[in-house]
């Protein structure tokens, strides 16, 4: 039991040895997609819109503004994802996008409902009172790690304050530690760490709250 328990201890450590093995798992899973196993880790992090103003390199050049279904084409272009983006507008989800000379370079997606359920690994997580789930974030590969999405995550809290939301949702991927860093620099902190895991058909789901 001892050894059990040290196991699932280490999956929640940034340092741990079994990093390598996680990195090397989830390649092997991205790319051959085995139909009897499975394996997530990500983390739950939240934004309270009281703190102050960050200071993140922006672009000046780069344009937020909120997005509306005339935009699709547009995010196709970006990320295609078929049918997706009308499913979103017509449930009332809500898009910031990031615009580079009229061409949209990045986006991030504003969910209301009271509970967020992440189909991929059948994960729920219920939401506070005037907060809200944010997902779907990417900004185009050549123009990361150059201050676009500080820029967007300015125009969405800008949006969330003006509809008096306090507090702001949103999953990251627990192996990608640049994605976590520039949310941390944000001024967001991780609340919650999940590993899911599949096999044979029997789903385990572990979770550590930070809060």
């Amino acid at each position: 039991m001892k050894r059990t328990s040290y196991f699932f201890t280490n999956l929640f450590q940034r340092n741990s040895w079994l990093k390598p093995a996680e990195i090397l798992l989830q390649k092997v899973i991205w790319r051959f997609q085995p139909s009897w196993f499975y394996y997530d880790r990500f983390v739950v992090m939240s934004y309270c819109l009281a703190q102050p103003f960050v200071s993140i390199r922006r672009l000046k050049s780069i344009r937020t503004r909120m997005g509306n279904q005339s935009d699709m084409p547009a995010l196709h272009r970006l990320v295609n994802r078929g049918s997706e983006y009308a499913e979103r507008f017509n449930k009332d989800d809500q898009v910031i996008v990031a615009e580079l000379n009229g061409q949209i370079i990045g986006m991030q997606w504003i969910e209301k409902g009271r509970v967020h359920h992440e189909i991929k690994n059948d994960y729920c997580f219920p939401l506070p009172d005037q907060s809200v789930w944010t997902y779907d974030g990417h900004v185009h590969s050549a123009w990361r790690i150059k201050g676009v999405w500080a820029g967007i995550a300015d125009e969405l809290m800008q949006h969330l304050r003006y509809h008096m939301i306090n507090t702001v949702y949103c999953m990251v991927n627990g192996l990608n530690w640049h994605s976590i860093n520039s949310h941390l620099r944000y001024g967001y902190r991780i609340r919650r760490q999940v590993v899911c895991m599949q096999l044979c058909g029997l789903r385990i789901q572990f979770e550590k709250n930070l809060d």
